[in-house]
Order: C-alpha cells, then sequence, then structure tokens
C-alpha cells in the first residue's frame, strides 16, 4: 500500500511536514486552564480572554485578507504561526489578567492571518501543479496527520508533566516556575517548527491591488445577501439556530470547564492531561460510528436528534451521580467527544445540502460569525458560572441550549432524505 500518490510529496511534503511536527510537541492546551488558575487568574476572566480571541479575529478578518492578497498564503500562515511561537514563550511569564488579554488579542489578530488560508494554499498549489485529483487526498491525509499529532501532543504533555513534576517548582533566570508552566517552552517551539518549516513551502504569488475600503464593502454586501438567504431559507435558518444552541454548549464545557470539572473529581495537571489524551482515542473512534450507523435512522435530522438525546440523558445522569467518581469519569470519556466526533461528522455535510453554490462560502462565514458572537457571550459567562457555581453545574446548564436546539430540530418537518 502506498501512503502517497505520484507528485503528492512533491507539492505537499512541506506542509505535511510543518502540519505534523508542529503540532506534535507537547502542548500546554490540555492543561491550559490550570495554568492560568495557577497565576491566580480566574475562569471568569480566562473565559473573558478567549472572548477577546474570538473578537479580534472577528475585526482583523479583512485587512489580514488583504496581507495575503499581496504577499500570499504562505506568509499569511507564517504571520500567524510565528506570532504564536512568541505569545506561548511570553504566556510563561503572565501575572495578570490584563497580561493575559494583551496576548490573546495578539492571538486573535494572529489567527485571522491564516484564517481559510490552510484550506486555500495546497488548493492553490494543486491548481497551478495542474494537480487538481491530488486535493482530496492531501484533505483527507492532512486531517488523519492532525489527529495523530494531536494524539502525540496529548501523550507527550503527559511525559513532560511526569518527567518534570506539575507542581515541581524550578529557577531560571532567577524566577521561579512550575513544572506545568514549562509546557509552554514546548509549546512554543511546536508553533516555531512549523513556522521554519513552511519556509520549504513553494507558492507563485500574483498579487492583486488592495483596496481595504472596497474590501469591506465587498465583505458587507455579501454577509448581508448570506444573512438575507439564511434567514428567509425556511430550513438553513433553523439549522443554523440549531448551530448556534449546540455551540453554546460546547462552550459550557470548553477548556476552562472541564479542566476544573477533572480536577473537582481529584485529578491532578498530569492526570488530567492523560485523561485528555485518552479523551482523544475515543473521540477518534467515535468519529467513525456515524456513517456507519446514521442510515439507519429515517433522516439525517433524526440522528442528529438522537445525539441531542443522548446528551441530555448523559446531563441527567450528571445530575443524579454526580457524587459517583467512575460516572464522572465516563461522563468525560463520552460528553467531551459527542458534538464534534458523533454529530458533526453528519451535522456539517447535512448543512450543505441545503445551500445555494454561488453563496455556499458566504451562507458558511455567516454561521461561523453567528457562533462566534456565542463565543464572545457565553465564553465568559462559561468561566463566572464555574467560579460562582462550580463545574458540574455549569456543565448542567448546558441542558438547556441543547433541549432548546433539540426543540428547533423537531420543527423542521422531513419525510425522506434529501439527494446528496
Amino acid at each position: 500500500m502506498v501512503m502517497f500518490k505520484k507528485g503528492e510529496w512533491k507539492l505537499f511534503g512541506a506542509l505535511y511536514s510543518s502540519l505534523f511536527l508542529g503540532m506534535a510537541m507537547p502542548n500546554i492546551y490540555v492543561v491550559q486552564a490550570l495554568f492560568f488558575l495557577s497565576r491566580g487568574i480566574s475562569l471568569t476572566e480566562l473565559g473573558i480572554g478567549f472572548a477577546i480571541i474570538k473578537l479580534f479575529r472577528l475585526i482583523s478578518e479583512v485587512p489580514t485578507g488583504a496581507i495575503a492578497d499581496l504577499y500570499g498564503k504562505k506568509v499569511s500562515i507564517q504571520i500567524q504561526l510565528f506570532f504564536y511561537s512568541i505569545c506561548s514563550f511570553l504566556f510563561l511569564f503572565v501575572t495578570r489578567g490584563w497580561h493575559m488579554y494583551l496576548l490573546f488579542a495578539v492571538e486573535g489578530v494572529a489567527g485571522a492571518f491564516a484564517s481559510g488560508a490552510y484550506e486555500a494554499l495546497p488548493y492553490e498549489i494543486a491548481k497551478k501543479a495542474k494537480r487538481t485529483d491530488l486535493i482530496n487526498e492531501y484533505a483527507g491525509k492532512g486531517s488523519f496527520l492532525r489527529e495523530v499529532a494531536h494524539f502525540i501532543s496529548y501523550f507527550g504533555a503527559v511525559a513532560f508533566l511526569f518527567l518534570v513534576g506539575g507542581e515541581t517548582v524550578y529557577t531560571l533566570l532567577g524566577i521561579s516556575f512550575k513544572g506545568l508552566d514549562l509546557l509552554w517552552i514546548p509549546t512554543s517551539l511546536g508553533f516555531l517548527i512549523a513556522f521554519v518549516l513552511m519556509f520549504k513551502v513553494k507558492e507563485e504569488v500574483v498579487p492583486r491591488k488592495v483596496n481595504l475600503k472596497q474590501d469591506f464593502i465587498d465583505t458587507y454586501r455579501v454577509s448581508v445577501e448570506g444573512l438575507k438567504y439564511a434567514k428567509s431559507h425556511p430550513v438553513i435558518s433553523k439549522l443554523f439556530a440549531a448551530s448556534f444552541f449546540f455551540a453554546i454548549s460546547f462552550f459550557l464545557f470548553d477548556h476552562h470547564v472541564h479542566q476544573p470539572f477533572l480536577q473537582d473529581l481529584g485529578f491532578n495537571a498530569e492526570s488530567i492531561a492523560l485523561l485528555t489524551a485518552l479523551a482523544s482515542l475515543v473521540g477518534a473512534g467515535l468519529s467513525l460510528i456515524p456513517k456507519s450507523i446514521e442510515k439507519r435512522f429515517k433522516t439525517e435530522k433524526h440522528f442528529l436528534e438522537f445525539t441531542v438525546i443522548l446528551q441530555l440523558i448523559l446531563l441527567a445522569g450528571l445530575f443524579f451521580f454526580n457524587k459517583i467518581f467512575a460516572f464522572g469519569v465516563l461522563f468525560f470519556f463520552i460528553y467531551y467527544n459527542i458534538h464534534r466526533s458523533f454529530r458533526e461528522p453528519i451535522f456539517g455535510p447535512f448543512k450543505q445540502l441545503f445551500m445555494k453554490d454561488e453563496i455556499r462560502a458566504t451562507i458558511g462565514s455567516v454561521e461561523s460569525l453567528i457562533i462566534s458572537i456565542g463565543g464572545i457571550i457565553f465564553l465568559p459567562l462559561a468561566g463566572y458560572l464555574v467560579d460562582t457555581y462550580g463545574a458540574i453545574n455549569t456543565t448542567l446548564s448546558a441542558f438547556i441550549p441543547l433541549a432548546l436546539g433539540l426543540i428547533v430540530l423537531y420543527t423542521i418537518k422531513m419525510n425522506g432524505r434529501v439527494n446528496h
């Protein structure tokens, strides 16, 4: 069995290497909330920080897109990776909430530089080489390498914490750090490695004349068109509403909720990293199930309703059995993965069936905008709820948006499957 088709590695080898080696480094994100808590930063403040990332990414989309048009997608991706590397290292020295907010704002702007570039760059490379037959190959292998890299990264973080000791204190340059803090160093190094490897990517850039004023006007025009279509379409409007409610439920179990949730169960940083790594394996397994079982349901919509009901049952179980340690662990493994690994493989393509081809990307952007606005509101709220009422009660509050999303799905009348 040949891993790569003829000419594939020549076209995409540098991209594959950057994607895999950069993401495979031990990463602090599996215990990020614990780091900020150890620095005296509340979960409410952390939630505000996550919202700042989304806010600055939103307001930077158009001007950073102009950079990609002028200098190429590769440069845009490198700008993101470079600033992610710098910010990750500087997080080592964060001691105040405003330090964190400043770095998150920079990360938000940096993230906007690469928005869409990771998808567009391989497409343009393949099109230039007249090998569009390799585009799907890249998409499939890129996704596989990403999952493998995450798996290696998570277990690398576990090994790192067990090696240095999460609570062990070290003195560097006259400054005291815990072993947990030092995870920012391999995190920063991973982004730096990806940044350097991107220099090997070959991209021919034909810069277009940039007019920021016109870009804003054009973006506004197509956004309004997409909004009108989404609002008037009887199915898309409801699917977007359901997607919004599901996203809220996801925000209510994001990093700054599920990590304290596990901490409340008695796990330390090393154990939380290990559990998250194991959960990624469960997620990989769950992601293989939907395609094989969803056809047993009358329509895709009915399968989606099933996934929501499953989440509601799990939350009901958590309400009654939250004192039982084994149930708490089982709940984390399953609930953590249902949204992205069990529902999204069907929900994403299902939404595409109802989108108008001419403005498909714009309609998708409308959904992203709606969810981003939800994140700006509910990520800080989730942090506040954990600080005030605890991680378990915050997780249970997701029952409300999930129930609302289920009701919205139920109102969509479907007697048969939509032609694909």
